[in-house]
């Protein structure tokens, strides 16, 4: 079991992930970090779709370290896009991959789009699910179904807000279609759900 708490070492966490990346644009919210922090220290693998610059898969790695959990991360993100974040920054898998080096992690970066799945991960599984891809119907809905039927216990979605009707549409619609997937937790605009 683990603790459901933002511990010291989970603030210590994305402190320091925050000031390699910069802050924002390359860490737009720290608050879903807390949480992707306390979920990692879930043990098994975790996988994301949406790396943007690598802050949740970078906490989660470096959490995993530091904390001694087992498991690997790996991410799916095509690292291109026409929304109005990539005229802020253009994140890629370089870019991910110096920001692992410093903090000394490792992640397994597949830089191709969510959909259709990647064939190379096509017989993985793991523990803990983190979409925050494109924010577009119908690929939220897309991206929960992939990672639902990868995932044994936890599935975070980012970006729930108020603002985000295609997200929050796709999760209540998943949660219907899923009755096995119960709510969990929901921090600001970060919600995480559970396999039972």
């Amino acid at each position: 079991m683990f603790n459901m708490v933002f511990s010291s070492v989970v603030n210590s966490v994305v402190k320091d992930v925050v000031k390699v990346l910069g802050g924002p644009p390359r860490a737009f919210d720290p608050a879903s970090l807390f949480v992707v922090g306390t979920m990692a220290q879930v043990p098994g693998d975790y996988i994301e779709i949406g790396t943007w610059f690598g802050a949740s898969a970078l906490v989660t790695a470096l959490i995993k370290k530091r904390m001694g959990v087992d498991g690997t991360v790996t991410c799916i993100d095509p690292f291109k896009g026409d929304t109005p974040e990539y005229r802020l920054a253009t994140p890629s898998k370089e870019a991910v991959l110096e920001s692992a080096q410093k903090l000394d992690v490792e992640l397994d970066i597949i830089a191709k789009p969510s959909y259709p799945w990647p064939k190379e991960l096509e017989d993985r599984t793991w523990t803990v699910g983190y979409v925050d891809g494109d924010h577009r119907h119908p690929q939220p809905k897309r991206d929960l179904d992939n990672l639902s039927a990868r995932t044994s216990s936890y599935l975070i979605v980012d970006d729930f807000g108020k603002t985000m009707l295609d997200i929050r549409s796709s999760v209540l619609n998943f949660m219907l279609r899923n009755p096995d997937q119960t709510l969990f937790m929901v921090f600001k605009n970060c919600i995480v759900l559970r396999k039972v």
